[in-house]
């Protein structure tokens, strides 16, 4: 059970890893608005689908949405964007790396 449990881990930290690459170029080409969209959309798949598993294939499949949750990703994006360069933006990052 242990030796399943970290293969899941594994899957998921490799699936979280691409997305996160994934998640930086749809910022650049949909938008930061719709990422924001598409996060939750996935939350919401990716929990839907970890309430219905009932096996590893299950719990695997749970974690393929997660490609695209990458939330804190995103609200990095949207306080770079949103604040003016200099003290605004690090105070701002900053806040959000200690919440």
């Amino acid at each position: 059970a242990a030796a399943e449990y970290a293969s899941l881990r594994t899957f998921f930290n490799c699936v979280q890893t691409v997305g996160s690459f994934l998640v930086g170029y749809l910022a650049d080409v949909i938008g930061l608005r719709a990422l924001f969209a598409l996060n939750f959309v996935a939350c919401a798949a990716s929990y839907g689908l970890l309430w219905q598993a009932s096996s590893m294939a299950g719990l695997y499949a749970s974690k393929v949405p997660t490609l695209f949750m990458a939330g804190f990703l995103c609200a990095q994006t949207a306080a770079a964007k949103l604040t003016p360069a200099g003290p605004a933006r690090a105070g701002a990052l900053g806040r959000l790396t200690t919440a």
